[in-house]
């Protein structure tokens, strides 16, 4: 037992020491290069979801096909990765701030606002 307790020690001893050389090392520049990245994501996120002027623009892709919606919104937002679904998919609920889902009924016409999820 006292084997075994020292080893989850070590483990614990061991990850820290990764996590403050990662912090030393690496820290700095990759805060700096999530943080701008996310900001960016972030205008376009808001953007996108709570503009209202903007929701206008995208409710009018609810009779048109997913394509043309996928290439109004890459025209705006090409940093975007954008999946085109049949309505009803199943999907995951993680949040990304640089996808966008796009659902569609069997002819292909989009059903439902797209935004960032």
């Amino acid at each position: 037992m006292a084997k075994v307790l020292f080893l989850l020690l070590a483990v614990l001893v061991a990850v820290s020491a990764v996590k403050i050389f990662i912090k030393k090392k690496l820290g700095d520049e990759l805060t700096q290069t999530f943080r701008d990245k996310g900001e960016a994501l972030s205008r376009d996120s808001r953007f996108l979801n709570e503009s209202e002027g903007q929701r206008c623009r995208l409710r009018q892709y609810l009779t048109q096909t997913g394509e043309d919606a996928k290439a109004f919104i890459l025209s705006e937002f090409p940093h975007l990765k954008i999946y085109i679904l049949r309505d009803g998919s199943p999907v995951t609920m993680d949040y990304r701030f640089d996808r966008v889902r796009i659902f569609v009924d069997e002819q292909g016409v989009v059903v439902r606002t797209p935004h960032i999820a």
